[in-house]
Parts: C-alpha cells; structure tokens; sequence
C-alpha cells in the first residue's frame, strides 16, 4: 500500500472517504446491538485517518469517542477510558484551529462519556466532577438554554 506521502489528491481523499463509510458502519452496527463487530470498523477508521496528511485531526476524535462508546459496550471500560484520554488530547492541541463550536461541543461530549467511564467504574466523585466540567463548558459556550446539554449532563443525575 502506498504510503501518505505518496498519494495523489484523490487517493488521500478516497482514503479520508473510506474512513467516513467506515465510521457510519460502525456507528450503525453499534445501534444494532452488535459492538464486537463494530469495533474493527471504528479502529480501522482511525487508522486511515490518522495515516493520511491533511486528515482533520476533528474526525479522528469524533471516530475516537465511537470507538470509546463501542468499548463501553463490551465492558473494556479501561480501554473505553484510552480512546476518550486520546480524543481529549486531541483537542487539547487543536485550540487554536479556530472551530471554537465544533472543538467545545466535542469536547463536552468527550467529558461526557468520561465522566459516564469513571461512573461506571465506582468513582462518583470523580465522575461528578467531570460532569461539572463538562455542563460549565457547555452553558459557556453555547448558553444555558442549548439543547447539547442533555447529551454530557444526563448521566449526572444518575450520580446524585
């Protein structure tokens, strides 16, 4: 296989498709009830991504938090954990790209599910406040009012 490097334009870009189609399978085969099957899609998603030049480092977190949600399913909270640590750092570097919305509202999300790991495993507190974390992020930078606040936020009352 060629590398990155050596790819025209429109190989990279049917690679970066590939990838797309198969995060959708993934997703879709999560939703049917089937996550062992759904993980080497997520995985190998990841891997396209990551290796093409010019890949947005965004959709390696959006594929990283399926792939976090997958293992959650399989009971691999340990590993679910990883991918969620990775999509953090991820964003952490991507600040200054300029996508304030789409980077808050991933990482909201990303926290979320942290949060959601760390409940599973028994550590409420620490899970509380990862969900604080989250809300705060959330109402500062769409509003208290924004419909996106059910999404990390509704694993807290499962906590209290």
């Amino acid at each position: 296989m060629a590398s990155a490097a050596n790819l025209r334009p429109s190989d990279s870009q049917h690679a970066i498709e590939t990838a797309g189609r198969l995060h959708r399978e993934a997703v879709e085969t999560r939703a049917a009830g089937r996550p062992s099957e759904a993980a080497p899609l997520a995985l190998r998603s990841i891997e396209i991504l990551e290796r093409e030049e010019g890949a947005r480092q965004i959709d390696v977190v959006t594929v990283l938090n399926a792939l976090a949600r997958i293992q959650e399913d399989l009971g691999h909270l340990a590993a679910a954990e990883v991918s969620v640590h990775r999509a953090l750092g991820i964003l952490e570097r991507l600040r200054d790209l300029g996508e304030e919305r789409i980077l808050f509202r991933l990482q909201a999300q990303s926290l979320g599910l942290l949060a959601n790991l760390k409940r599973d495993q028994g550590h409420h507190s620490e899970a509380e406040e990862i969900f604080c974390r989250a809300l705060a992020l959330t109402e500062e930078a769409f509003g208290a009012s924004h419909l996106g606040l059910g999404g990390p936020w509704t694993g807290h009352r499962q906590i209290a």
